[in-house]
This record gives C-alpha cells, sequence and structure tokens, in this order.
C-alpha cells in the first residue's frame, strides 16, 4: 500500500510541470469568463387596468368585473386601454422612441451616473474589457430618421420588454430584462 502512494507521489512530480500548466491555464480562462459575463436583472410589474364607464351607474362595480373574470356588457363605455393593444402599444416605435430618451440614473462602481436608456444600452449595459464613449448623447429620437446604431439599441429594448396578457382576468404583465 505504502509503495502505490510512494508510486503516485512519483509520478505527480515528474509530471508537475503539466499539472503548473493547466491549473494556470484554467485559473486564466476562469478569470477571462469571470470578467466577460454581465449580471442579468429582471423586473416584472403586473398591472390590472382600469376601467371606467361614463354611461351607467354601475360604472365603478363594472370596472371591478375584470378582477374576478367577468367582462360583462356593463363596459362597453369604457375610455380606457383595452388590454389586449398593451403587447402591441409597448412594442411600437414611437413608445420605444419616448423609453429611449428616459432618465436612468445607475452605480458604476463608486461614481453615480445620471443618462438616458439609449447611452445605458450603447455604452454601459454590456461593460466588459472595453468601454465605448459617445460625447453626444440624443435627448429624443425621431422614429423616421433612426441611425443604424439607434434603431440596433431600439431592438434590443423591444427583445428585452415582454408582455403578456391574462385574458381571463384582464391582467397585464410587464417584464423587462437588463444585462
Amino acid at each position: 500500500m505504502d509503495a502505490n502512494i510512494i508510486t503516485l507521489m512519483k509520478r505527480l512530480w515528474a509530471g508537475r510541470k503539466v499539472v503548473v500548466i493547466m491549473s494556470g491555464a484554467g485559473f486564466l480562462l476562469g478569470i477571462a469568463f469571470a470578467l466577460m459575463c454581465t449580471k442579468k436583472y429582471d423586473v416584472v410589474a403586473k398591472v390590472m387596468p382600469e376601467y371606467v364607464n361614463q354611461k351607467t351607474p354601475l360604472g365603478a362595480l363594472a370596472s371591478l368585473s375584470g378582477m374576478g373574470g367577468v367582462l360583462s356588457n356593463l363596459q362597453n363605455g369604457t375610455d380606457a386601454i383595452y388590454p389586449e393593444i398593451y403587447p402591441d402599444l409597448i412594442r411600437s416605435y414611437p413608445f420605444l422612441a419616448e423609453l429611449m430618451a428616459m432618465p436612468v440614473s445607475f452605480c458604476d462602481g463608486d461614481d453615480t451616473v445620471h443618462t438616458n436608456l439609449y447611452d445605458y444600452k450603447l455604452n454601459y449595459e454590456r461593460k466588459m474589457l472595453f468601454h465605448r464613449h459617445i460625447d453626444t448623447i440624443p435627448s429624443s429620437f425621431d422614429v423616421s430618421h433612426l441611425t443604424k446604431r439607434e434603431d440596433r439599441i431600439l431592438r434590443r429594448i423591444r427583445r428585452d420588454i415582454k408582455v403578456t396578457v391574462d385574458k381571463k382576468t384582464t391582467l397585464v404583465t410587464i417584464t423587462a430584462t437588463s444585462r
């Protein structure tokens, strides 16, 4: 038994260069992988759209019927946005262009950065080993004249926002992901 341990130790000592090189390479690959990985943040909001009925005396009660999954004919006079169009509205270019101009504040190390969503997506979201910076940050976006870069960022924002509507309860679930 002792001879087996001594033989094993001799083999390890003879191959120590290979063990050290492979361990160092694994360590460096692990560090590079950790630096390139970004954190992922998810936010979920659940919204119950408000139904307002001006034409019936039961207007407030009609809005409560959606909470129980019962949509009656009392809601024909609603002036609110129908829940079924929330997904199309949130994925529309005008809405996303307004969203790109929204102010964003976050911590980057010890500093607090104040910018808009477009600049955040372009310069900070996927910040790994290299950092790109743009001198001018647009404060508004015209959807009919988007640059290729702005369109790419808009499509990334569109991909990161998911909207689902529960048809029974009309509960709207909005999920946003950021890296």
